[in-house]
């Protein structure tokens, strides 16, 4: 996160971590693929709960293990199912542009590490891209801004590397 946004309070739960601003809360995960479907269920049933509980405007990013369609994959699996019905409940946007893959082992690719945001955040993430500098692992970066609304100066814009 940017060194200039103050931060109000952060916390952690299952599977993920969290930092409030002033703004909005950011929401980072990790969903092994090696825990049962029921592990990820509870992650997202936690921000899910808090996203809706505190009527919060939230970027939720993260490597869910998860394919879809509806980011890019070819197929589904079950991680896709939970995650893209999950989304649908909470009227997430997936600002993920293009088909770069985010995960690379050798010769293949997937996308698997996701950005999502609420409704009144989604409008304000602009120049998404997965970078192509070197991370030392087989995922990449993910770098975006968030924009503030009108009014605010340029300056103020956010730039975020997931």
């Amino acid at each position: 996160m940017n060194p200039s946004i103050a931060i109000k309070g952060s916390g952690k739960g299952h599977g993920h971590s969290y930092v409030e601003t002033a703004w909005f809360t950011k929401y980072g995960c990790y969903a092994s693929p090696n825990k049962d479907i029921e592990d990820l269920e509870v992650t997202l049933q936690e921000i899910g709960d808090r996203v809706m509980e505190k009527n919060e405007c939230a970027l939720v990013v993260g490597d869910f293990n998860a394919k879809s369609p509806q980011w890019g994959m070819r197929a589904i699996d079950t991680r896709g199912r939970v995650l893209t019905e999950w989304i649908a409940q909470l009227d997430l946007a997936i600002p993920n542009v293009g088909d770069a893959p985010t995960f690379v082992r050798q010769d293949c690719g997937s996308i698997l590490d996701l950005s999502l945001g609420t409704a009144d955040i989604r409008r304000q993430i602009v120049n998404w891209e997965v970078s192509e500098k070197e991370t030392l692992s087989d995922h990449k970066y993910i770098i975006f801004d968030v924009q503030e609304e009108k009014g605010i100066p340029k300056a103020r814009q956010q730039r975020y590397q997931g």
